[in-house]
Formats: structure tokens, C-alpha cells, sequence
């Protein structure tokens, strides 16, 4: 079906609104012919979702209800999409877990995460590839650096990215760099106070 018959499609649904058929039929055209699902069938980061969710064959299997709430739901995801992924050298992405993963045919629940991602900022140190995005999501990412994790680094040792990365041996990580700086600061602080007790009781 091209764009004209989708849109005489809708014309007629309009005129039968009893035809459930019909109806439904006129709001897949809708979808299909939409900017934002034809942006996200091309999207390499979204396509296990999308074949997950939105590929003709699943859409058809929604209920004309559901398929209004995909509608209204579509145009907010290549956004919050692009919010995640900048989140995650960026922002919040360190504080996220599984309740914030995103329902993508429900606009409440897109709506909920996007005001989240845009609420916050910081810099942060993370493995995570763009198509790999959901992995911010999960409960086996490590997403916080402790003074434990701190203090397994050898004295001598830089703590910046690289060493960071080595640290986690491949495992997925999204890490506060601000986190980071106060084990720094909170070692070299330790240091200074042994030094300092030290003196003391050679006094």
C-alpha cells in the first residue's frame, strides 16, 4: 500500500467508525507510513526491539487500542534513545535499573525516562556501546566505585579511564566520574592522616 491509499484508507475508516477492521487496518497504515517508525526500522541500536515489537507481523497482532498507544508512543523514541546513549558519558545512566527500563509502546512510560535523563548531568566512565544500550538497564552492570574498589588499585597506580577499564576485565561498567574523585580524595586524605599519626608518635 503506498501513502495515497493509506491516506484514503483513514478517510474511509472515518466515515465507517463501526468497522473495527477497518479502523485498525487505517492505524497501521498510519504507523508504517510514519516518519518515526520508518526512522527506527533503519536504527541499528533499536533493531532487536523493533523486530521484538513493531515488525508488520507483531503489529498486527495488537489490538486496535493498543495500536492507538503505539501511535502515540513512536515519535518520542528516537529521543529518548539519543538521550540514553548521551547519558551514559553524561548524566544519570549510573543510577538507572531495571524500573527504568522502558516500555516503548506505552508514551507514559518514555515520558517518565526522558524527564529523568534530562534532570541530571556529570560525567561518567562507561564500556557501554551504543547498541548495547540496554545494558544500562541491568543489575549486572556495575554502575558504582566504591572505596573498596578503590583501594585494589596498586599505591602507584593512575586511576583514570584506562585503568578503570582494566579493572572490570571486559565486564560492562557506567561508573560517576565524580565517584571516582572522592575515592581519590578520600585516599589522599587517608594518607595525609596516617602521615600526620605517624608523626606524632615518633615525637
Amino acid at each position: 500500500m503506498n501513502q495515497q491509499s493509506a491516506t484514503l484508507l483513514g478517510i474511509l475508516s472515518r466515515c465507517a467508525p463501526d468497522d473495527k477492521e477497518l479502523k485498525k487496518e487505517s492505524r497501521l497504515q498510519e504507523i508504517f507510513f510514519s516518519t518515526a517508525y520508518k526512522e527506527l526500522s533503519k536504527r541499528k541500536m533499536f533493531r532487536e526491539d523493533f523486530e521484538t515489537l513493531f515488525t508488520p507481523e507483531k503489529m498486527r497482532k495488537y489490538t486496535e487500542e493498543e495500536l492507538s498507544n503505539i501511535c502515540k508512543a513512536l515519535p518520542l523514541i528516537p529521543e529518548v534513545l539519543e538521550d540514553i546513549v548521551f547519558s551514559l558519558s553524561n548524566g544519570i545512566a549510573p543510577k538507572l535499573d531495571e524500573e527504568d527500563r522502558p516500555d516503548f509502546t506505552n508514551k507514559a512510560s518514555l515520558q517518565k525516562l526522558s524527564k529523568k535523563l534530562h534532570d541530571s548531568s556529570g560525567k561518567n566512565l562507561c564500556n557501554i556501546q551504543p547498541e548495547e544500550y540496554k545494558a544500562i538497564f541491568s543489575l549486572s552492570t556495575h554502575k558504582k566505585f566504591k572505596r573498596e574498589d578503590y583501594l585494589k588499585f596498586p599505591e602507584t597506580s593512575v586511576v583514570d579511564a584506562d585503568a578503570i577499564d582494566r579493572y572490570y576485565h571486559g565486564e560492562k561498567y557506567c561508573i560517576s566520574a565524580q565517584s571516582v574523585e572522592e575515592c581519590k580524595n578520600w585516599y589522599q586524605k587517608r594518607l595525609v592522616d596516617i602521615a600526620q599519626e605517624l608523626s606524632n608518635v615518633k615525637k
